[in-house]
Parts: C-alpha cells; sequence; structure tokens
C-alpha cells in the first residue's frame, strides 16, 4: 500500500525516484514506503499513511468482498490468494476470507505491526523491532531463526508457496517451497529496495532503478528497462512503474494482463492480481486491466463506477482493493 503523497509533490513518482536514488531518502524509508506487490499482487502494505475505509471488487467466493463493519480506520491491506489483510493504526491485524489454511487466525497478542503481507495461503506480518510473524501454511511460516532488522515482507504462493523479506543493509532472504527456484536469492545480490513474490519467481528493485528476477516465470528482463520505481508481480507477469510516472508490464498476456491501457501516464502506484493489474493516477483515480474469476467465469477486472479519490491500490488472487 502506498503512502499518501505530500501535496508538495507535483509529479509524485518522478519526486520519489529524485529522493530515492538522489540520495535525500534513505534506502530503508524507501524500502518501508515503495514495496508493493507479492504473489499475484500480494502487496507488503506499510503504515504511515492517512487512515482510510477499504472497497473491495472481483471475486467474492469467500466473502473476501464483505469487508468487516467495524474496520473504519485501516492503514494498510494486503491482498492474498482468497483472503484479505488489514493493519489498524494501534499495530493490530485483522484478516477475513478464506481460512482454509488457518490465513485468518491472527496470533494472540500480535501487536506492534508496521506492515503485512498475504501470500496465497499465509500471513506475513513485520513488526516495530523489524522481526516478522507468520501464520498459514506451515511450510511458508516457518520463518528463519535470528531473522531481524527487517523492513520490507512480501508472501509468493500457488504453485510455489514462499516468502521474501528485504533487510536493512539491502540484502533479500526468502524461505518456504524452493520447487522452481523461487528461493535461490542470487549470490551477491545487494542494494535492493523494493521486493515483490510472485507465484513461482521473485523480483526485487535495486537502488538504480533496475529490477533482478529468478525462479520460473517471467524472470527475463526486457532489454534497457531503467528508471523503475515501484514493482509488482502477478502469476506468469511482471509490472513496474517508472518514474515518469508510465508503467510497463511482461510476461503472459492470455488474460491481458500485459496490455497496458494506450496513454496511461501519472501513476503513483501498481499492483498485480494473478491475471490483472491495477495502477492508481495522481488524481485519485484507477485503471484496471486483465481478468478474474469469479468462480464460474472469467470476467474482465473492471473499476467501479465513482471510485474517486483512492489513496492506495492493492490487488488480491480475484480481487481488488
Amino acid at each position: 500500500m502506498k503512502p499518501a503523497t505530500p501535496q508538495t509533490e507535483q509529479t509524485p513518482s518522478t519526486q520519489l525516484r529524485k529522493a530515492v536514488f538522489g540520495g535525500s531518502l534513505h534506502k530503508q524509508t524507501f524500502a518501508r514506503w515503495l514495496l508493493m506487490g507479492l504473489a499475484w499482487g500480494y502487496m507488503a502494505s506499510q503504515i504511515g499513511f492517512a487512515q482510510t475505509n477499504v472497497t473491495v471488487f472481483g471475486n467474492n467466493a469467500y466473502g473476501q468482498k464483505i469487508v468487516p463493519a467495524a474496520l473504519t480506520n485501516a492503514v494498510a491491506i494486503s491482498g492474498g490468494g482468497e483472503h484479505i489483510m488489514a493493519l489498524k493504526p494501534n499495530g493490530t491485524v485483522l484478516v477475513w476470507g478464506s481460512n482454509s489454511s488457518g490465513e485468518t487466525n491472527v496470533p494472540p497478542g500480535l501487536t506492534n505491526v508496521v506492515a503485512i503481507a498475504a501470500g496465497s495461503s499465509h500471513c506475513l506480518a513485520l513488526k516495530k523491532d523489524g522481526t516478522v510473524a507468520a501464520w498459514g501454511t506451515s511450510v511458508i511460516t516457518n520463518v528463519p531463526a535470528n531473522l531481524t532488522n527487517v523492513v520490507a515482507i512480501a508472501g509468493g504462493g500457488g504453485h510455489g508457496d514462499f516468502s521474501l523479506v528485504l533487510k536493512a543493509d539491502g540484502v533479500v532472504v526468502a524461505w518456504g517451497n524452493n520447487n522452481f527456484g523461487q528461493t535461490n536469492v542470487p549470490i551477491g545480490l545487494t542494494n535492493v529496495v523494493a521486493i515483490s513474490a510472485g507465484d513461482t519467481h521473485s523480483l526485487v528493485l535495486r537502488q538504480d532503478g533496475t529490477v533482478v528476477a529468478w525462479g520460473t516465470g517471467p524472470t527475463n528482463i526486457p532489454a534497457g528497462l531503467s528508471n523503475v520505481v515501484a514493482i509488482s508481480t502477478g502469476e506468469s507477469h511482471n509490472l513496474v512503474l517508472k518514474g515518469d510516472g508510465t508503467v510497463f508490464a511482461w510476461g503472459s498476456n492470455y488474460y491481458g494482463q500485459t496490455n497496458v491501457p494506450a496513454n496511461l501516464t501519472n501513476v503513483v502506484a501498481v499492483a498485480s492480481g494473478r491475471w490483472h493489474c491495477l495502477a492508481l493516477k495522481a488524481d485519485g483515480t484507477v485503471s484496471a486491466w486483465g481478468q478474474y474469476y469469479d468462480g464460474t467465469y472469467y470476467q474482465t477486472m473492471t473499476v467501479p463506477p465513482g471510485l474517486t479519490n483512492v489513496t492506495a491500490i492493492e490487488a488480491g488472487e480475484w480481487t481488488s482493493m
């Protein structure tokens, strides 16, 4: 989830990139602000922006669209396979939707949370002290011993359940299934400022605006891709936001997920679902493309009429927020 844009910024994505890569914004702060993406768009959402209401559209097979009535002050959201996480101002977490793997069983006493990430069938929470809590599918929730100084989290899933975290020193740690090489972090990879976990692949953003990918899927980076300020992964596609406010996507296009709308500009945030994409514009409107499965048919992901004044976006497997 993206923090509210300061009112003094005229072109948010460009100014953010200048702040980060020009050295005026510390890398750790950037990682906390910019991280977007996880498996099928499962975003690791960060605290530090205005409290807001949540709107959900898309698949409702497990009640994902039924936002709990008590949730009126969310500061972050994250969409998983068929569940949704929300972070409250007091540092506690609320989860609703499918509980097939214990996704909604938030650990008792979990507090001081500053970021959340929903994988396909698990949940991650980053605490203020830089440690990580996890619950849901067991193979992914065995957090490595002595893991500290974490600044960003990402939950992968579907065919390759795994977790990614970014440490304050720019190093990436991964655990869980490795059946597609998705946890084989490249040796010597440093200076990472954002992470995203796809279905069977991982994507990271480096401080110089370039991206690195590994695993199985869209891991071949397009030649010349640079000036990237945000990343998000789908099941078999990647989505990036560039410093000039434009969007680029590559990988599978079977469901139209890489068909970025013509003339899409002034974008300040991106999010990927399993087969769909979202883009938030500086004017508070949202663009969507690609498809989702409603339980019976494949449907085009469309934004509800009249949805404006949006401050953050997120995408689960079949839902958008």
